[in-house]
């Protein structure tokens, strides 16, 4: 994984443009995402969020997006919601995303010491939600988001004791990148 740049702008929007991922956004778009919207977005949410494009190891090809934004579920403690897709369809079904998943929480739970993370998915995109249950996320409910949407949680206590022995993943981490956590 490493960080996103507006150099990746073509592809995040050809990748946000397809009907499938439209659809697990909990605010689909009307239209389209132009590369100026999304350019636009991305420099507005640096301070708030942060995304990573997932990308193979042995060629290095972009294949996904991950992001942590601040969550809304304060009584989480120190917490960040989590997004994640595989834009390029070609990986689907493979374990890329449970592979990512790993390093992601790692990244969150070792280097960026959050407290919990908390998902939100489709009721009905059960991929994620059975992901997130292998690695001990928990359902619970949450007036802050639609009817549509089921939200999970993985404290940290919990990674630590059913996962944290997975190897060292290999993620870039840019020195700024929560050093206050003001995100």
């Amino acid at each position: 994984m490493r960080p996103m740049t507006e150099h990746d702008t073509d592809l995040v929007v050809a990748w946000r443009n397809q009907e499938r991922i439209k659809d697990i956004l909990e605010y689909p778009p009307d239209s389209d995402l132009t590369a100026e919207q999304h350019r636009d977005w991305f420099f507005k949410t640096r301070n708030t969020r942060i995304d990573y494009v997932l990308c193979l190891r042995s060629c290095h090809t972009p294949i996904g997006v991950w992001s942590l934004k601040k969550s809304g579920e304060e009584r989480f403690g120190y917490a960040c919601e989590q997004g994640r897709y595989i834009g390029d369809t070609a990986f689907l079904g493979k374990g890329y995303a449970r592979e990512a998943s790993v390093a992601w929480m790692w990244f969150a739970f070792t280097l960026l010491k959050l407290d919990a993370i908390v998902s939100l998915h489709k009721i009905d995109n059960l991929a994620p939600q059975h992901i997130n249950a292998s690695f001990g996320f928990e359902y619970f409910s949450s007036a802050a988001y639609s009817e549509r949407f089921t939200t999970m949680v993985l404290h940290r206590h919990v990674w630590n004791q059913n996962c944290s022995t997975y190897a060292t993943p290999t993620i870039e981490r840019p020195e700024e990148i929560f050093t206050n956590k003001e995100v």
